[in-house]
């Protein structure tokens, strides 16, 4: 049978149109882990320590005070940037703030604060505050930060031994090993601490009353 131009027409418009299937988007590549931060950073804070023995050992041999000078100036910039490492990695390993167990930077002398130090007892007792009272509060003040302080390390404690349990590098294990060590102290020397003043307080707080 012979099909007519215009049936022909019809048929053609009433076929399916084929689409070619467009291809997938590519992945988006994984961004790094929290244990290939903790191994990028011990790596770092490593080969910083590793700069530091070079330039002691430069220091050593130096021919003269201004080459001293020099290596004396490198090796304190290494130290305050391995400090800055290694405070990143404990920070991420431990998720907690850290700085609580940093000792803080001396400050310059300053002849008037000093005076009103040295003022403060008689400014107290003028006041009429007996020393119990002035006891009891730096007790008290005491024993808040400890509690702080055991709550972070407990946490950091139980943050760096998921770490461990995670971590594959034998390096990085080692050293998480050390800080977790580290972290133990602080919690238990808290705790002992706290176990010291908390009896102190109650016999302060009861020869008060």
């Amino acid at each position: 049978m012979r099909i007519r131009p215009f049936a022909a027409i019809i048929l053609l418009t009433a076929a399916p149109v084929l689409h070619a299937q467009d291809p997938a988007p590519p992945e988006a590549p994984e961004g790094p882990t929290a244990l290939d931060s903790l191994q990028a950073l011990h790596e770092s804070y490593r080969l910083k320590r590793a700069e530091m023995e070079e330039a002691r050992a430069e220091l050593r041999a130096a021919p003269d005070a201004v080459t001293r000078e020099t290596l004396e100036r490198r090796i304190r910039d290494l130290s305050g940037e391995a400090e800055s490492l290694l405070r990143q990695f404990e920070e991420l390993a431990t998720g907690t703030d850290v700085s609580l167990f940093l000792e803080t930077p001396r400050e310059p002398f300053n002849l008037q604060a000093e005076l009103e130090k040295l003022l403060q007892p008689i400014v107290a007792e003028l006041k009429q505050a007996t020393a119990v009272s002035r006891e009891i509060e730096e007790v008290r003040s005491r024993i808040e930060a400890l509690t702080v302080q055991e709550t972070v390390a407990r946490q950091a404690v139980e943050n760096l031994q998921a770490s461990l349990a995670a971590a594959e590098d034998e390096a990085l294990r080692e050293f998480l090993t050390q800080r977790l060590r580290v972290w133990r102290n602080r919690r238990d020397d808290a705790r002992n601490q706290l176990t010291a003043l908390r009896p102190r307080l109650a016999q302060h707080e009861a020869a008060r009353t």
